[in-house]
């Protein structure tokens, strides 16, 4: 099994993470088989994507894939009046997650 974790958080802030995103995933033959994501932080509890987990599972991991992850995270997200900003975040740390879990380099 495979996972990666990623936090966005305060620069200097010691306080809970803006955004938390985990990936995990088993290898198969090169490509992520029963992928799941999870985000922390954007909702009362943790929340699984299974739209992000979905578009992992069946291939390579890549910046590319991981980016397509990190979109489909959003995807009919409803976010309150003052956080609209986490839904980006949310993009960035599931691909970061991602990518971290393959052993990849963190990029953009």
């Amino acid at each position: 099994m495979k996972n990666g974790l990623y936090e966005v958080r305060h620069r200097h802030g010691l306080d809970w993470p803006y955004v938390t995103a985990a990936v995990a995933y088993r290898d198969s033959g090169g490509a992520a088989a029963d992928a799941r994501v999870v985000l922390g932080h954007v909702a009362p509890v943790p929340w699984r994507v299974d739209a992000a987990g979905e578009a992992l599972s069946g291939a390579a991991i890549s910046a590319d894939t991981a980016a397509k992850a990190g979109e489909a995270a959003t995807v009919g997200a409803t976010p309150l009046s003052r956080n609209a900003y986490k839904a980006a975040l949310v993009k960035t740390a599931v691909k970061r997650a991602a990518l971290t879990a393959a052993g990849l380099p963190l990029e953009g």
